[in-house]
């Protein structure tokens, strides 16, 4: 049963690098990426939820679940399989750099510009924000010049700030 739990994690945790990925060759094409992703959401056998690119998973259970299917498959010599689950992780990693550099391409000065984030923890509806993407994200504009205002009902201000450090500006 564990090992179906952390698989239920993974496919999903696969699902968000993939609309991710497929985002993002879109975008290099110039193909209209909404379009890309709801002609491939049209197959029955595909479920058309969560077929909207993000910033990417996080928290603490995908990648957990993600790196201990790569260690079994290792312990078991599946090598493919191990870098398989890898390569999910890696997708999400560099998701967060591409975002903000996205940003940086608008042709919109960041420095000194107000950016409203709406939400920081790692999933709606919770208060936590370890292993926030946001929070991370929001790390990266701050280092950018960005002034930010940040919203998220779930989330405790203190929290906010001791991640963000000195950099947060009132």
């Amino acid at each position: 049963m564990e090992l179906g739990l952390r698989a239920r994690n993974v496919l999903f945790a696969k699902k968000i690098s993939f609309v991710n990925a497929v985002f993002s060759l879109a975008m290099k094409y110039n193909y209209p990426t909404n379009e890309a992703l709801q002609i491939a959401g049209l197959d029955p056998r595909i479920l058309n939820f969560h077929l909207t690119p993000g910033i990417g998973f996080r928290g603490p259970n995908f990648k957990r679940d993600l790196d201990y299917l790569s260690y079994l498959a290792k312990q078991q010599g599946c090598q493919l399989q191990a870098q398989f689950f890898n390569q999910i992780n890696v997708l999400n990693s560099t998701r967060m750099v591409e975002v903000v550099t996205w940003i940086k391409e608008g042709r919109v000065a960041i420095r000194d510009r107000v950016i409203v984030v709406l939400g920081v923890s790692y999933k709606n509806g919770t208060g936590d924000i370890k292993e926030s993407q946001a929070i991370e994200i929001c790390k990266l504009l701050l280092k950018q010049g960005a002034i930010l205002r940040l919203f998220d009902p779930n989330v405790q201000e203190g929290a906010v700030r001791l991640a963000l450090g000195a950099r947060m500006r009132n």
